[in-house]
């Protein structure tokens, strides 16, 4: 077998070999950084999530929602009271505005639930997944290791 030459530019089968060695490496390097194209689908979350997490991101997303839901409910309130003419005194404005900060913080604190549930589970999951995907990519690509590692076993 002829041996490479380093000024010929790698064939399109060599060069999709090498990105899917430094792919698998990067995974393994860094298993919960956010890869958007993988795994993005919230159906297949039952994939990769266990029990508990599943029951963990679902009661975060239902009181999110509650939290939206009764938020919505006093801009209502106080949207009303402006338009019908009746003026809502200092201390109850005050009172709405604090309770919608109040919500705001809770919902924000429910979807930092769901963030972390949500990238523990696919680090999890991307450490057998990477190592796997790395090998695979080493065992097809050809490399020099290849040949070493015949000679090794002679």
């Amino acid at each position: 077998m002829a041996r490479h030459d380093r000024n010929r530019p790698l064939d399109r089968r060599r060069y999709t070999r090498c990105l899917r060695v430094a792919t698998g490496g990067r995974t393994a390097r860094r298993p919960a950084a956010d890869r958007p194209g993988r795994i993005c689908d919230s159906s297949l979350r039952t994939l990769y999530f266990t029990r508990a997490e599943q029951t963990t991101f679902a009661d975060a997303g239902e009181y999110a929602e509650r939290y939206r839901k009764e938020a919505e409910q006093l801009n209502d309130v106080e949207r009303r009271n402006r338009t019908e003419g009746a003026a809502l005194d200092d201390f109850s404005v005050a009172r709405i505005s604090s309770f919608l900060k109040s919500y705001g913080e809770m919902r924000n604190g429910e979807q930092f639930v769901m963030g972390e549930v949500r990238a523990r589970a696919r680090e999890r999951v991307r450490w057998g997944a990477s190592l796997g995907l790395l090998a695979l990519a080493l065992l097809v690509a050809p490399m020099p290791w290849r040949r070493l590692w015949t000679r090794v076993k002679r």
